[in-house]
C-alpha cells in the first residue's frame, strides 16, 4: 500500500523544479517545510533557547521523549498541521516499510535519506532556485530561525478537500485539524505565492481557552533575535512573489540556504548521507 502512494507521489513530483516555484507550490511543500522547521527549531520559551539539535536526521520523530511516540509522529506539534502531519506520518509508514527488510539503524537511515530527498524538492519550489550543497559546521542561530518564520508568508489559511467525490472548503489552522492526515490530490494542490501578509486565519488561531496570532508572535521573535524587521521581510517577499525580486535578492534570503546547509553537514549526525545534493527525490526507496 505504501509503495503504491509513494508512486502516485512521484509521478506528480515530475515538473521541473525551476522556474514554476511561485505557480507550483503545493500543500504537500508545506508539510515537508514545516517538518523541516520542527526537525532543526523547536524554542523553549521559558528559557529563550533551541531545544532540537539543528540537523535534519528526523530527531523531531524518532528521538522525542526518549523515542517512545515515533509511531505516533514524535514530537506533539508535528501533530498540528494537517500538511504536517500527513507528511509526518507519510515518513512514519516509509520507514516501517524500510523495516521490513532493514534493521532499524539502515532503516531510518533511509529514511532520513528520503526526508532529505523531499526537503530539497521543496525548497527549491518554494526559492525557485537551484540548490547546491556546501558543508557548513556551524550551529543553526536564531537569526536563521527569525527568517524561516518570515516565511510563513506562505502558509494558505484555507485548502480545498476531494473526499467522495465532492470538493469542500478546509480551514488549516481549525483546532480539529490536528492529526488530519489529507489524501495525495489534497496534498498536491496549488497554494498562492508569497504576498507580503499572513493569510488572516494565522492572526486569530482558536486553541480552546485562547486565540494566537502567528505574525505577532513571529514579529517578535524577528526583531528580538535578528537584525531585521518583520514589515521589511513582508515588503521583500511580496516583489518575490510578483516575480520582481529573485530568492537571492533577499536581505535575508541566504540565511535560510545557511541553514539547510548547516542541518544537512554529515559531520553532526550518523543519521545523516555523506552525499544529500545526489539523492534522487523521485527514485529513492523504489530502487
Amino acid at each position: 500500500m505504501f509503495i503504491a502512494r509513494l508512486l502516485i507521489v512521484s509521478l506528480m513530483l515530475l515538473s521541473p523544479l525551476v522556474g514554476s516555484a511561485q505557480s507550483d507550490l503545493r500543500v504537500r511543500d508545506i508539510g515537508v517545510i514545516g517538518l523541516f522547521s520542527h526537525d532543526i527549531f523547536t524554542w523553549d520559551h521559558k528559557e529563550k533557547i533551541n531545544l532540537e539539535n539543528g540537523v535534519l536526521d528526523l530527531s523531531t520523530i524518532f528521538e522525542y521523549d526518549g523515542g517512545s511516540r515515533w509511531q505516533k509522529g514524535g514530537n506533539p506539534k508535528n501533530e498540528e498541521n494537517a500538511p504536517v502531519y500527513t507528511f509526518t506520518m507519510e515518513l512514519v509508514e516509509y520507514y516501517l516499510w524500510k523495516s521490513e527488510s532493514l534493521d532499524p539503524v539502515q532503516a531510518r537511515k533511509e529514511t532520513v535519506k528520503y526526508f532529505i530527498a523531499q526537503v530539497i524538492e521543496s525548497y527549491q519550489r518554494l526559492t525557485d532556485e537551484v540548490y547546491f550543497f556546501e558543508a557548513n559546521s556551524e550551529s543553526a542561530n536564531n537569526v536563521e530561525q527569525a527568517s524561516l518564520r518570515a516565511m510563513h508568508d506562505i502558509l494558505p489559511g484555507w485548502i480545498k478537500l476531494f473526499r467522495d467525490g465532492e470538493v469542500e472548503d478546509y480551514k488549516v489552522t481549525g483546532f480539529w485539524g490536528r492529526k488530519k492526515r489529507l489524501n495525495q490530490w489534497e496534498m498536491q494542490q496549488s497554494i498562492s505565492a508569497f504576498n507580503g501578509d499572513y493569510d488572516e486565519e494565522y492572526k486569530n488561531i482558536n486553541i480552546i481557552i485562547k486565540k494566537i496570532n502567528l505574525k505577532k508572535i513571529d514579529r517578535a521573535f524577528i526583531e528580538d533575535f535578528s537584525p531585521y524587521k518583520q514589515e521589511d521581510m513582508l515588503e521583500e517577499l511580496k516583489l518575490f512573489g510578483e516575480r520582481k525580486i529573485r530568492f537571492t535578492d533577499l536581505s535575508f534570503g541566504h540565511h535560510l540556504t545557511d541553514l539547510l546547509n548547516k542541518s544537512l553537514d554529515s559531520r553532526k549526525s550518523e543519521w545523516l548521507p555523506r552525499n544529500p545534493q545526489q539523492i534522487d527525490s523521485v527514485l529513492i526507496g523504489l530502487q
